[in-house]
């Protein structure tokens, strides 16, 4: 692997020939934010068009829409319906700011999301939400609310935040790279989360039925470590895919030909 070199005005490490360190600002644009809105000004059970809020964030292209609105409200809010394919990061509270989504359809999104439209003539969609996922990349840009306090983090620090940027084609040649070594990781961590939600689902059943206090703690203790366990494994399969992130960011995926 590559030696990391922390150069401020050459990137966070070193790059493959060929490859240039670019600032998110140069290379996207950064959609207006809707300061005012509120996820309850925009919800309606009335409403079609998708809203987006942080919480629906989950560092996978597939974004579960929570809410919608309807077309009378964007109109009254003054709110604009963005369709172009983009990238949308989570910008404040501690427990989402950082992860992001991809989303290719008219919807909206409240002020605790970014939207983030790349020039397809300089960086790819896909590519572009791995950079943001990847350890380092992701710390810089949410430092404004975890390291410095700050209530979100602003488009103008986005805007600085440096991602390495090789050939078109090698861009398309890493997401598939990726995206194949993930495949498993992805599918162990489904099955992590549905392991998760069984968990819970016994111990809220523990505080309703009628059994001894023996027992009840018996099933508690074994719920306990069960769930350490899924802890364990989610910190493994963490620290996986950041390993391949980190190589696929690095050329080292393309250079060694895995």
């Amino acid at each position: 692997m590559a030696t990391e070199q922390v150069v401020e005005n050459q990137g966070y490490w070193k790059i493959p020939s060929g490859w240039e360190w670019r600032l998110i600002g140069d290379i996207a644009d950064m959609v207006p934010d809707n300061d005012n809105v509120t996820k309850e000004k925009l919800m309606s059970d009335e409403g079609t068009i998708p809203v987006i809020i942080s919480g629906d964030l989950r560092n996978t292209k597939d974004i579960q829409v929570s809410g919608r609105t309807t077309p009378k409200l964007l109109q009254d809010l003054n709110i604009k319906l963005w369709e172009e394919p983009r990238l949308l990061l989570a910008r404040a509270r501690a427990e989402t700011v950082g992860r992001v989504g991809i989303f290719r359809g008219k919807a909206v999104h409240n002020r605790g999301v970014h939207a983030i439209i790349p020039d397809p003539n300089q960086i790819d969609l896909d590519y572009l939400f791995y950079c943001f996922r990847e350890r380092t990349i992701n710390a810089r840009i949410v430092e404004e609310v975890i390291v410095q306090g700050k209530s979100a983090i602003r488009k103008e620090h986005t805007r600085q935040v440096m991602i390495p940027v090789p050939p078109s084609a090698q861009q398309r040649q890493i997401v598939e790279r990726i995206e194949t070594l993930l495949k498993d990781a992805e599918r162990m961590r489904f099955l992590l989360e549905k392991t998760q939600r069984d968990i819970e689902l016994v111990r809220s059943l523990l505080e309703e039925e009628v059994i001894t206090d023996i027992a009840k703690q018996d099933a508690q203790e074994q719920i306990e470590r069960m769930s350490q366990q899924v802890r364990q494994i989610e910190q493994l399969l963490n620290n996986v895919e950041q390993r391949i992130l980190s190589d696929a960011l690095r050329g080292n995926l393309l250079r060694e030909g895995k």
